[in-house]
């Protein structure tokens, strides 16, 4: 079983296209979305249609719900919920807070937006065990993937892998502190776990923001204040 893993879309359908882009060249058996699908971006309702058109399993992130206060982002978040309809507002809001992925007999691969405890829990290098241990895994769990720090991460513990696939919409050079801005890289990322008859493999991919696109998807969009909106990203190798 070999299964593509994407996260954080953040409404850009140009970043969307990209990934699934390169992940059609990559002989995958299934797509699976991690939450944060349809707010800080220019193409919200269009970005939740994309995902049904393709077929993909979802569950929800912590924008997802709409319903929590970020400061200084809800003038954006608004403009993002106006332009969804009625059936995409239910199915973001429907959406299960994990997915069980069968990647052979006996073992699971467990799909979580934050970690197995709640969405807005960030996965680090820095997350304590006896945090990890709190969580209470299955013993068929032996790959927990995750979104959410906008960050990749492979780490090993206990013989389990756990897995950051980063973000397709709005990569981080670092994790939000919940108090510096977050500095936003001109990428696309996105993940690969495959189990074979040799074990366990994670693939973490990146490729370049397809930039000129991206800006005038949001003059197109009358995305709010672009150029401030622009000024995050940074230019990356």
């Amino acid at each position: 079983m070999r299964v593509a893993l994407i996260s954080d879309l953040h409404a850009s359908t140009v970043a969307l296209d990209a990934a699934l882009g390169d992940i059609e060249k990559r002989n995958v058996d299934r797509i699976v979305c991690l939450g944060d699908i349809a707010d800080l971006g220019p193409e919200p309702g269009a970005t939740v249609a994309r995902l049904r058109a393709k077929g993909c399993d979802c569950i929800q992130g912590n924008h997802d719900s709409f319903r929590e206060q970020f400061p200084g982002l809800m003038n954006i978040i608004d403009w993002c919920w106006n332009r969804l309809d009625a059936a995409q507002r239910d199915f973001l809001q429907g959406l299960p807070s994990q997915l069980r992925v069968e990647l052979a007999p006996g073992v699971t691969l467990l799909c979580v937006h934050g970690s197995p405890s709640t969405y807005d829990e960030q996965l680090l290098a820095e997350t304590p065990t006896s945090r990890i241990d709190a969580w209470g895994l299955d013993r068929d769990v032996r790959v927990v993937v995750a979104g959410h720090t906008h960050v990749q991460l492979v780490r090993q513990y206990k013989g389990r892998t756990f897995v950051n696939v980063g973000s397709v919409g709005q990569p981080f050079l670092a994790a939000f502190d919940g108090v510096n801005p977050p500095r936003v890289l001109r990428r696309v990322e996105y993940g690969i776990v495959e189990w074979s008859e040799r074990g366990l493999n994670v693939e973490l991919h990146s490729l370049p923001l397809p930039w000129d696109a991206f800006r005038a998807s949001l003059y197109a969009a009358g995305f709010p204040d672009p150029e401030r909106w622009l000024a995050s990203w940074e230019e990356s190798s």
